[in-house]
C-alpha cells in the first residue's frame, strides 16, 4: 500500500546512510514484481518487495502480479492441453484457459526486471508461486530442446531478484531447497542473472531480518 511504502521510504533515507541508497539505474524502464505471501502487507517478503519497489525510480514501471492475493488455480490437464492447440483453432474454453499462461510468460518478457517476492513455507516456495512457475515453462516457448539439450527462450539479459524471508537461517545449509530449486528453473528459461536478498530467522525477530534485508537491498541499489 501507499502508506506502507512512505513508512519504509521514510526508514530508508532516515535512518540509514545516504551513500548506501542509489536509486535503481533509469535503464530499467520495466520492472515485474511477482508477490507470493499469504500473509498481505504484514508478510515479511511483501514488506521486502515493498522496500525494492520504493528504490524505484520516476522512469520505471512496475507491474505488480500478487499471486498470493489472487491465487492462481493449480495446472490442470485440460489448461496445459489448449497451449498445444494452435492459437485460431482453440475453442472459446482453451482460449481462456491459455490466456492465463500467456498473459503471465508476456509480463516477464516485456520485463527488464524480474523481482521475486518469495516466502519459504516448509523449506520450499509457496503453492501460488508454483502455480505461477507452472505457466511460466512452457515449452516452444520460454525454453525449448536442442542437439545439446534444452535452452532457455526468454531474451538474455534480464536481471532477476529474489527476495527471500524465511523463518530459519538457512541459506548455504541443506534446508535451503529454495535457492537451488528457483536458480535453476529460472536458468531453464534462460534467467541466469540472479541475486538473492534474505530476510532470515524472522521467527525470531522479524522486525531485524527485514531490517537486514532492506539494508541489502539498499546496498545494492
Amino acid at each position: 500500500s501507499k502508506a506502507t511504502v512512505s513508512v519504509l521510504y521514510w526508514f530508508i533515507h532516515k535512518t540509514l546512510p545516504t551513500q548506501l541508497i542509489p536509486k535503481m539505474s533509469k535503464t530499467m524502464q520495466k520492472v515485474l514484481v511477482v508477490k507470493s505471501s499469504m500473509n498481505g502487507e504484514k508478510g515479511c517478503s511483501n514488506r521486502l518487495a515493498e522496500a525494492f519497489l520504493s528504490q524505484l525510480g520516476g522512469g520505471v514501471k512496475p507491474t505488480i502480479r500478487d499471486v498470493g492475493a489472487k491465487p492462481l488455480a493449480h495446472l490442470s490437464s485440460e489448461e496445459m492441453g489448449a497451449w498445444s492447440v494452435p492459437e485460431g483453432e482453440r475453442t472459446a474454453e482453451q482460449k481462456r484457459l491459455a490466456a492465463v499462461s500467456d498473459e503471465i510468460i508476456k509480463e516477464v518478457q516485456d520485463a527488464d526486471v524480474l523481482a521475486l517476492s518469495v516466502s519459504m513455507y516448509n523449506f520450499g516456495v509457496p503453492s501460488t508461486l508454483k502455480a505461477w512457475i507452472d505457466r511460466l515453462l512452457r515449452a516452444g516457448v520460454t525454453f525449448g530442446y536442442t542437439a545439446t539439450g534444452p535452452a532457455g527462450l526468454l531474451k538474455k539479459g534480464k536481471k532477476v531478484y529474489v527476495l527471500v524471508a524465511s523463518g530459519g537461517a538457512y541459506a548455504g545449509k541443506p534446508y535451503d531447497t529454495l535457492t537451488p530449486y528457483l536458480t535453476q528453473l529460472l536458468g531453464f528459461v534462460g534467467l541466469t542473472d540472479i541475486t538473492f536478498i534474505r530476510a532470515e530467522d524472522t521467527a525470531k525477530d522479524a522486525e531485524g531480518a527485514l531490517r537486514a534485508g532492506v539494508e541489502e537491498i539498499n546496498r545494492l541499489f
